[in-house]
């Protein structure tokens, strides 16, 4: 656990009022306190470099579609976001990682069907 998860943790435990002395009550109390004030955040990392623009652009449009890059990848009006491929591929990184749980494992699912399915038409030829 690094240190900014331990000093959170601290705080969390320092604001945490459970009457009960079982630890096993504590524990879910401190689980339950830790999810609500911020949960998780992944520090597993997903590439996403190697997948073509246009999958690149259902994945953001269906996870991330309020961000910038995603929405404005085909606007020549938004000279930084036209057909910036490295920036769409940061914010999908950085971005999906930030997402809710639920989210974040329907992202890596869908990721990961797109790669194996790339990969099979690359193989078949």
């Amino acid at each position: 656990m690094n240190r900014i998860d331990a000093d959170r943790k601290a705080a969390v435990i320092a604001s945490l009022t459970v009457k009960s002395k079982k630890k096993r009550i504590r524990q879910k109390a401190l689980k339950k306190a830790l999810q609500q004030s911020g949960g998780q955040r992944y520090s597993e990392s997903v590439s996403v470099a190697d997948l073509p623009v246009t999958v690149l652009l259902q994945l953001g449009k269906a996870f991330l579609k309020e961000e910038e890059a995603v929405k404005h990848y085909y606007n020549a009006g938004k000279p930084e976001f036209y057909k910036n491929k490295t920036l769409l591929c940061e914010v999908l990184e950085t971005k999906a990682r930030q997402l809710p749980e639920a989210q974040w494992i329907a992202f890596k699912e869908e990721l990961s069907k797109q790669k194996a399915q790339r990969s099979r038409t690359v193989t078949a030829r």
